[in-house]
C-alpha cells in the first residue's frame, strides 16, 4: 500500500511515471487474492474480489458485450472506458480520477465493513447496495452520453441543411 501510495504522487496528472501492463495485471492480481487469503474457508468468498474490482469488471465486460455486438475486434481501441465517459459528461482528467477513485475507495469501504463483524446481518445489504450504485452510474453515463451524441448529431444535421 505504500508503494502504491508513492506511486500515485508521481503518476498524478501530469504523470512522471507509468504503471504499464505487468504492473497492472500484478496489483489486480493481488488485490483479488487478497480476500482469498483472509478468508479461506467461506462459501461467499467470490463476491469480495468482485466487489474490490468491480469498476474494472464492469468496465471490461460492457467493452467485450460493446465489441462482440459490433463485430469489432476486442483489443480495437475505442473512447467508450468509464473515464472517457466521465470526461464526457464534462469532467477534466483530475475531476475523472477524482471520480474513479471515490469509487475505487468506496469499493474498499465497503471490503473493510464486510470484515467487521459487529455488522455481519447488514453485510449483503451493503455490498448489494455498493453494487447497484456502481453500475447505476456506468448507466447513467452511458445514457447522458447517448444523449448528448443524439443532440450532437442533430445539431451537426441542422447545419447541414442550412
Amino acid at each position: 500500500m505504500g508503494a502504491l501510495t508513492g506511486y500515485l504522487f508521481y503518476n498524478f496528472p501530469p504523470a512522471r511515471i507509468f504503471m504499464g501492463d505487468s504492473g497492472a495485471l500484478f496489483l489486480g492480481y493481488a488485490l483479488s487474492l487478497i480476500p482469498l487469503i483472509a478468508m479461506p474457508s467461506s462459501g461467499t468468498i467470490i463476491y469480495l474480489p468482485f466487489t474490490m474490482l468491480l469498476i474494472p469488471i464492469i468496465d471490461v465486460l460492457s467493452a467485450i458485450i460493446r465489441r462482440t455486438r459490433k463485430r469489432i475486434h476486442f483489443f480495437s481501441p475505442d473512447r467508450e472506458h468509464i473515464h472517457h465517459k466521465l470526461m464526457d459528461v464534462g469532467l477534466s482528467t483530475r475531476g475523472t480520477l477524482a471520480w474513479v477513485y471515490s469509487l475505487t475507495l468506496m469499493s474498499g469501504c465497503i471490503m473493510i465493513f464486510y470484515f467487521q463483524d459487529v455488522y455481519a446481518n447488514a453485510r449483503a445489504v451493503v455490498m448489494l447496495f455498493g453494487w447497484a450504485l456502481m453500475i447505476g452510474l456506468y448507466i447513467f453515463l452511458r445514457e447522458t452520453r447517448k444523449v448528448k451524441q443524439k443532440a450532437a448529431r442533430e445539431a451537426a444535421s441542422e447545419e447541414s441543411t442550412e
